[in-house]
C-alpha cells in the first residue's frame, strides 16, 4: 500500500486493532492442567469411537451390548417405539449406532468438551469424508502419526428425530423420570458416580417394568482418592448384591478384557477387565 492509502486504512482500523491485540494478549496464557487433560481426552476418544484404529476396541464392548439389545427387540418395524437412555455417551458413537438400529434414543453427557465435539462430529459435517489428523501428537516424546477419522451424517438414521443428546449431570437430569424407558444402555459409565447406588435406583426408577439394563465396563472409579470429592468404592461382587437387592433379575453375567484408548504403536498399553452384564427389571417391579 502507498503512504496515503496507510493513512486512509489505518484511521479506521487503527482503534479495532489495538482492541484485537489486547484480547490477543488477554488470551494467550496455557490452559490449566485439568481443561489440558479434558483436550486430550477427548481427542483419544475420537480415535476410539470415530476412526478406523479404533474399531477393534469399539467390538469389544460395543458390538455385545449391540447383539443384547437386537436380540431383544428383533422387530425392526417396531423398533421406533423402543425407547433407550444412554448415559455417558462421551462422543455418541454408541447413541449413534442404536439409533442406526432403528431406536428411538437419548443420549446423555455431562462433559461440555465431549458435548461440542459430538455435536460437530454428528451435526456440523454436512457431508461424509475422511478428516487425516495426528491425534496422538501431544507431547515431545510423540511421533506425527495422521488418523483417518470418518464423520457421519444423521442423514444415516433411519429417523433422526428419534435420537437426541441431553446436556448435564444424569442423575439431576433424570429426577422427574419414571418408567419412561424400555431399555437403559452403561458402557463405561457407572464407575463415574460418587455413590454408584445411586446411579442402580435411578436407572431401575426409569426403566418400564420388564425393562432392560446392559452394562459393560470396569470399575476404575473416578473420584478415588480425590481429596476435595466424597465418594464410595465398592467391589464389583457388592456391587451385584446391590443390583439385585433393588430388584434387578441377572439374564447374564460374564467379562470382557479389552483396551481403552490405546495407541497400538505405542509401547505402554493398559487393559481392563470389564463387566459385562444383562439385567431385567421385573414386570411387577
Amino acid at each position: 500500500l502507498s503512504s496515503r492509502h496507510k493513512d486512509i486504512v489505518l484511521k479506521s482500523h487503527s482503534d479495532h486493532m489495538r482492541r484485537v491485540l489486547k484480547c490477543v494478549d488477554n488470551n494467550q496464557e496455557r490452559p490449566d492442567s485439568h481443561y489440558m487433560s479434558k483436550v486430550l481426552s477427548t481427542l483419544r476418544q475420537i480415535v476410539r469411537e470415530w476412526s478406523s484404529q479404533g474399531k477393534a476396541e469399539r467390538d469389544a464392548t460395543f458390538t455385545p451390548v449391540l447383539d443384547v439389545v437386537r436380540q431383544r427387540y428383533p422387530s425392526v418395524s417396531a423398533r421406533g417405539s423402543v425407547k433407550i437412555m444412554v448415559p455417558g455417551s462421551g462422543l455418541g458413537r454408541l447413541a449413534f449406532d442404536l439409533a442406526k438400529e432403528g431406536f428411538r434414543v437419548e443420549g446423555n453427557e455431562f462433559s461440555m468438551v465431549m458435548l461440542m465435539t459430538s455435536s460437530f462430529l454428528l451435526n456440523a459435517c454436512y457431508e461424509v469424508f475422511l478428516k487425516l489428523i495426528c491425534l496422538f501428537s501431544i507431547c515431545f516424546n510423540d511421533y506425527r502419526r495422521k488418523m483417518s477419522i470418518l464423520f457421519t451424517r444423521t442423514s444415516w438414521i433411519k429417523a433422526p428425530s428419534n435420537f437426541c443428546m441431553i446436556a448435564g449431570d444424569f442423575l439431576e437430569v433424570m429426577l422427574s423420570r419414571t418408567c419412561d424407558f424400555d431399555c437403559v444402555v452403561t458402557a463405561w459409565f457407572i464407575d463415574t458416580a460418587k455413590n454408584i447406588i445411586d446411579y442402580i435406583e435411578t436407572i431401575y426408577r426409569i426403566l418400564k417394568a420388564g425393562g432392560l439394563w446392559v452394562n459393560v465396563g470396569p470399575l476404575t472409579y473416578h473420584y478415588e482418592d480425590m481429596l476435595d470429592e466424597i465418594s464410595i468404592e465398592l467391589p464389583y461382587e457388592e456391587v451385584m448384591r446391590i443390583v439385585r437387592l433393588t430388584g434387578f433379575e441377572i439374564e447374564k453375567e460374564e467379562r470382557i478384557v479389552t483396551y481403552y484408548t490405546r495407541n497400538h504403536m505405542s509401547m505402554l498399553q493398559n487393559q481392563y477387565t470389564c463387566a459385562f452384564f444383562v439385567a431385567v427389571k421385573p414386570l411387577d417391579g
